[in-house]
């Protein structure tokens, strides 16, 4: 079964922006908060003395991932989602949740445009997430959206993907229009997007029925894994 997370006529709740799986929401902040965890910890020195961190929430929903991953580690999070009542939502749980002690950052900007269209201010972020929502794009789609997105990354900035998985090759669901593409298939687009792969890590403790899913770091230049 495909996990999806865009739907026009979704209800602005993590149960309905999961597919019915709400259930899975805080493995899954979990898994992506240890992965995030272990690439900032390993990125080069430089990135790490930065004292003001900027991330970019991409088909971000009603901010569940702002709110249980990115807050986190960030200072600033900008939010960028195509379906209006999902972004009014965010905004609003975010800043009810903007005092949080539990939090370092706060959300800033809210874009409404689909990836397709969405150019981000240059030099802006040190991370990009992208998370369940290239399923939905065109393999050129999914290109030309990384190599717009670059400009958006500081020197030292990455994207991190997390994305649905097929053993082989892609599979199409007709219902939704959605895209599951194999490992092999992901690494060739982001051959074509000019990125490289820096580490990986496989989301544990999903129902057995849902694809697997996997996490990429990706990087614009080369850099040793430092595990």
């Amino acid at each position: 079964m495909v996990l999806f997370v865009i739907i026009q006529g979704a209800e602005a709740s993590v149960n309905s922006v999961l597919g019915g799986y709400g259930q899975i929401n805080e493995q899954d902040v979990t898994v992506s908060n240890e992965f995030l965890t272990e690439v900032l910890s390993n990125m080069p020195g430089v990135f790490l003395q930065s004292k003001h961190l900027v991330a970019l929430d991409c088909a971000a929903g009603i901010g569940r991932v702002t709110e249980g991953v990115l807050l986190r580690h960030f200072h600033e999070v900008d939010l960028v989602e195509p379906v209006s009542h999902l972004l009014e939502a965010a905004k609003s749980n975010l800043g009810k949740r903007s005092s949080s002690l539990s939090v370092l950052g706060r959300a800033i900007n809210f874009y409404c445009e689909p990836l397709q269209e969405f150019l981000p201010e240059a030099n802006r972020y040190d991370v990009i997430w992208v998370q369940w929502c290239i399923m939905h794009l065109t393999d050129k789609d999914v290109v030309d959206f990384f190599k717009r997105a670059k400009a958006g990354l500081k020197s030292n900035g990455f994207f991190i993907v997390k994305e649905n998985i097929s053993k082989h090759g892609i599979i199409i669901d007709k219902d939704d229009s959605s895209v599951t593409r194999s490992d092999a298939h992901f690494s060739a687009l982001f051959e074509q997007a000019g990125l490289f792969l820096y580490k990986t890590k496989a989301q544990r403790g999903f129902p057995r029925e849902l694809f697997p899913v996997k996490m990429y770091a990706l990087t614009t230049k080369l850099l040793e894994d430092r595990r």
